[in-house]
């Protein structure tokens, strides 16, 4: 009897162990998690550009929590003869084990509907913001058509005004003319750069003030300076003293690859129109003897920045988008690329640099590549390519989205907890 039970209880042993074993083992566990939340931040961009080429309102969520259990049970019943009167139950004995395995992840979607968070997705990034990236090595022809909305240029010239603007949209012929100047000016140099400039804060202050003022007397707290002035007595103007502080800022102008023969070079303008000097927008530290303005405010479409030159009273404004505006921007793209709108064209490829063609591109149907993000939507599959080679920057696009809308979250929209917790049995 012993010789028939044993194999049976050593089987139900060896189904709980290896059950108690596969729970314990959550490396694979763990990388499988880290490959589905790379889908989901994938997916929810391309599912957003999709509702914008729908001109559909848009969503954004974000994976905060993620808590994986796991536990492992088992029973066995086993039925033994019984000996009645020296002799054997004729029904035999049997046995029944059973394992039981359970788990899985739970998780937490939070949307992403704040006011800080829609009030920092609608605001124009960051010239600072997109500096940095500039500095990434990011080509400047990304980050400009995806950032700028439109330029205008003006001559505001007595008696020979005229402006020109150039729309980074898909209607008509907007598209390939403002892709033609872009490459241009960017050929010529222009860049984004961080512009430092002194500021002086608060009155002038003469010797009585200063003496009544102990605070003043050492070192200011957030790196100001205190700046003398001598008195000037063919001036009449007394001593004084006045706080002054750094103010460092972003801005566009031109950096040309040779600034020391630059001067003379012409803006890639239309024929018929007035063409300043070069020299005249130089980045600071490049022309100090330059006239330089800028003039950066916000408006209801976006960050204007006023490039102003006394050459012709000539200026260049650039407009630049927010995050959702980016978004639905390549959302148009995506519209015009899958002839969703005959309205919308797109414009042809440059030879060199990042143009509209190879921005983004989103495929409908077919077979995608091994490596291609896919995702559904309104019954049809979409897929966009993984391209190492950089011919198509849809995934490079894809990743800066991913970036820009993150800087907009916040630690109080999101679960406190977000680590992966395994409980082996």
């Amino acid at each position: 009897m012993k010789r028939r039970t044993a194999p049976i209880v050593a089987l139900s042993a060896a189904l709980l162990l290896s059950g108690c074993a596969t729970v314990s083992r959550f490396s694979a566990t763990e990388m499988e998690y880290d490959r589905q939340a790379e889908q989901v931040r994938d997916r929810a961009v391309l599912l957003n550009v999709l509702r914008a080429a729908d001109r559909k309102p848009l969503l954004f969520v974000d994976v905060g929590q993620v808590t994986g259990s796991a536990t492992a049970s088992g029973t066995g019943a086993l039925s033994l003869p019984l000996q009645i009167v020296n002799s054997i139950y004729a029904g035999g004995g049997s046995a029944s084990p059973s394992v039981t395995l359970s788990g899985g992840p739970t998780f937490a979607l939070t949307p992403l509907v704040s006011k800080e968070f829609y009030q920092g997705i609608m605001s124009p990034v960051p010239l600072s913001l997109l500096t940095d990236l500039l500095q990434t090595g990011l080509p400047k022809s990304l980050i400009f058509l995806l950032a700028i909305q439109r330029i205008t240029l003006t001559n505001a010239e007595p008696h020979a005004y005229r402006s020109i603007t150039y729309n980074n949209d898909f209607f008509g012929n907007d598209a390939a003319r403002f892709q033609t100047l872009l490459s241009g000016l960017i050929a010529q140099g222009l860049t984004l750069e961080t512009q430092s400039q002194s500021i002086r804060l608060g009155p002038v202050l003469s010797r009585k003030d200063l003496m009544a003022n102990p605070a003043l007397w050492g070192v200011l707290p957030n790196g100001e300076t205190l700046v003398h002035t001598k008195a000037d007595p063919a001036s009449h103007t007394p001593e004084s003293w006045q706080i002054k502080t750094t103010s460092t800022s972003a801005g566009f102008c031109f950096h040309p690859a040779n600034p020391d023969h630059a001067s003379g070079q012409f803006l890639a303008l239309p024929d018929d129109f007035a063409t300043p000097w070069l020299d005249s927008f130089f980045c600071p530290e490049l022309a100090p003897f330059a006239i330089i303005a800028t003039r950066p405010s916000v408006t209801h479409t976006g960050a204007a920045t006023r490039l102003a030159a006394d050459a012709g009273h000539f200026s260049i404004d650039i407009v630049t988008r927010s995050v959702e505006q980016i978004v639905y921007y390549l959302g148009e793209l995506t519209r015009a690329r899958l002839h969703e709108d005959p309205a919308l064209t797109l414009p042809p490829g440059l030879p060199d640099g990042v143009a509209q063609a190879n921005l983004f591109a989103v495929h409908r149907g077919g077979t995608p590549p091994r490596a291609a993000i896919t995702t559904k939507y309104e019954g049809h599959d979409y897929w966009v390519a993984d391209d190492p080679a950089a011919h198509d920057r849809s995934t490079q696009v894809m990743e800066l989205m991913i970036q820009l809308t993150a800087l907009n979250d916040s630690a109080k929209d999101l679960p406190s907890s977000s680590a992966v917790t395994l409980i082996p049995h």
